[in-house]
């Protein structure tokens, strides 16, 4: 045991995370365009094809009626769902680099049709723990406040007020239930990938590492939804503003479908960018972890030189010393 060394902090995991990622830019960003694409094509078919045909309901809240919020709820299901059937394939890309292997992006990608049952499972799993409670709790919160407003006929003032003062608070609750289960969850792709086990056990092995570790995995899911909250900002309104300068005016007119493509196709951008950086920070997180909590260097070390029996098995995708080693910079 070995739990009084130092935690990698938040800096020095986001260090290590970008030299990982810039080891095989152009490998690791291969894998994370398959999402974006597919996620670009879902958005454009829900926001012109079902979203905008909401329009005849009254507005809820943030500019949005019932069934736009319901048909927004169901993209980000369906979203985080497909961004968890990759993490593995960024997780296999990281454990190599570690180990000094070389990394492709058929060898990262064909870890998710071997595995294929496990994954789909803990991606099913992950999802059902971390999305339909809250996002039924913030519609249902939603309707309410709406139906009390209409029905009171309240001013602007009132209803500032009581969107500060009730729902606003609501929806922060809702959103830290999210962040800290979604922090006891966070290694269990990890786990299922490095140590080959089942979906189940993984979340048993996720609840048990990342004890003592979860606001530190908090911090980086901020760091990176931040990150990519400006990313995008910057580049939906970098499509607006050239279009109205290069086409007089046409950035204006938002049901425009070159509007719409290129807005898209900025988003998958984005996405493909900044996709691999938490499932990346996860594995070395996960590595930290093991090697701070279960001596798991020392333990790889005696595998290695046949001191004792391997914990993990040898083959497969059981991750060695040298990458527990290359974590903290020690290979």
């Amino acid at each position: 045991m070995r739990a009084n060394l130092r935690p990698m902090n938040l800096g020095e995991i986001l260090d290590r995370t970008f030299q990982i990622y810039r080891m095989r830019f152009l490998t690791i960003l291969g894998i994370a365009v398959l999402p974006s694409l597919v996620i670009m094509a879902a958005y454009m078919v829900e926001r012109i094809w079902v979203h905008d045909h909401f329009v005849d309901a009254r507005i809820v809240v943030f500019y949005m009626s019932l069934g736009q919020l319901i048909t927004t709820a169901a993209m980000y299901h369906f979203t985080g769902f497909l961004y968890y059937l990759f993490w593995p394939a960024f997780i296999r890309a990281t454990s190599g680099l570690l180990e000094g292997q070389e990394v492709t992006i058929h060898s990262c990608v064909g870890i998710l049709r071997k595995r294929a049952r496990s994954f789909l499972a803990l991606s099913f799993a992950q999802i059902a723990i971390l999305l339909p409670l809250p996002a039924s709790l913030f519609i249902a919160a939603a309707v309410t406040f709406n139906t009390i407003v209409n029905a009171n006929h309240m001013g602007l003032e009132v209803v500032g007020i009581l969107f500060i003062f009730i729902f606003l608070p609501i929806a922060g609750l809702l959103s830290g239930y999210f962040l800290w289960v979604g922090s006891c969850c966070a290694l269990a792709f990890p786990a299922s990938v490095l140590e080959g086990v089942s979906w189940s056990a993984a979340l048993r092995r996720s609840w048990k590492l990342t004890k003592g570790s979860r606001i530190r995995l908090i911090l980086i899911l901020a760091v990176v939804l931040f990150t990519g909250w400006v990313l995008s900002m910057f580049s939906s309104r970098s499509v607006y503003v050239l279009l109205r300068i290069f086409l007089h005016g046409w950035g204006s007119r938002h049901n425009f479908i070159l509007y719409r493509v290129l807005y898209f196709a900025s988003n998958a951008a984005v996405l493909t960018l900044i996709g691999p950086i938490f499932p990346i920070a996860l594995t070395l997180v996960y590595y930290d972890q093991r090697i701070r909590l279960e001596g798991y260097d020392i333990e790889r070390m005696m595998d290695d030189a046949g001191l004792n029996t391997p914990s993990i098995p040898r083959s497969g995708e059981a991750p060695s010393v040298a990458a527990a080693a290359a974590v903290e910079g020690r290979a």
